[in-house]
């Protein structure tokens, strides 16, 4: 009986530190596998996306590529802009990151501190525009969804 008691007091002590950091409001980012390589004196960064293909299942198909500074922004744990070299450094091979979509004129343009708590000290963080991530289909026009408030 003590011992309920005890993890009883514990789990009610606890809890308001489970909860205290609020959620951001905007879409969580989305997975993808990045490369960067340097080219023409700029950082392009390579973008695949799982998609499922039955009935193998999930294979990564590439998307897009997006320069760096233009397109996209990288930022380093800590909150700061990554510079080129760092990304070079943290995308030399494939490997999953994380993307901030933007797909409203007031989401926003740096990543959450809620997020960055998740990234190792050697990983980047991306933000990209939905139009530019996700572009259009030829012929048909882009959608951009509005988050509910």
């Amino acid at each position: 009986m003590r011992n309920v008691l005890s993890a009883l007091v514990m789990l009610l002590w606890t809890a308001p530190a489970i909860t205290a950091q609020e959620p951001p409001k905007f879409d969580p980012p989305r997975i993808y596998l990045a490369k960067a390589v340097e080219k023409d004196g700029e950082v392009k960064i390579q973008f695949a996306h799982a998609n499922f293909v039955p009935p193998q299942g999930y294979r990564w198909t590439k998307t897009v590529t997006l320069t760096l500074g233009k397109q996209v922004r990288a930022f380093r744990s800590d909150g700061k802009i990554a510079d080129s070299s760092a990304v070079l450094k943290a995308l030399a091979k494939p490997v999953g990151v994380f993307c901030l979509v933007r797909c409203a004129a007031d989401a926003p343009t740096e990543p959450d501190q809620f997020y960055l708590g998740m990234l190792r000290e050697d990983r980047v963080i991306l933000v990209a525009d939905s139009n530019d991530i996700d572009p259009p289909a030829t012929g048909t026009t882009h959608s951009v969804v509005v988050p509910i408030k």
